[in-house]
């Protein structure tokens, strides 16, 4: 529900950057997968942050990303 006010934002600002943080891994990738859908047509590029993989790469997604979903710790 909040994600299409969100990307409506980042349509009129492309130089707005979100973060979306939620409390476990698997979530966080379906929130990916959902923002993925709904924003295939904007063209918004996700990165998701989580714990257990390496931070290397996920920096990395995250420097041209507009949205980025994280778990805490």
């Amino acid at each position: 529900a909040y994600l299409i006010p969100l990307m409506s934002q980042l349509a009129e600002d492309r130089s707005k950057k979100i973060i979306i943080l939620v409390p476990v891994r698997e979530l966080a990738e379906q929130v990916k997968q959902e923002v993925e859908k709904l924003g295939s047509a904007a063209r918004i590029k996700t990165a998701v942050i989580t714990g257990g993989k390496s931070y290397r790469w996920q920096i990395q997604d995250t420097e041209q990303a507009q949205i980025v979903v994280a778990t805490p710790g």
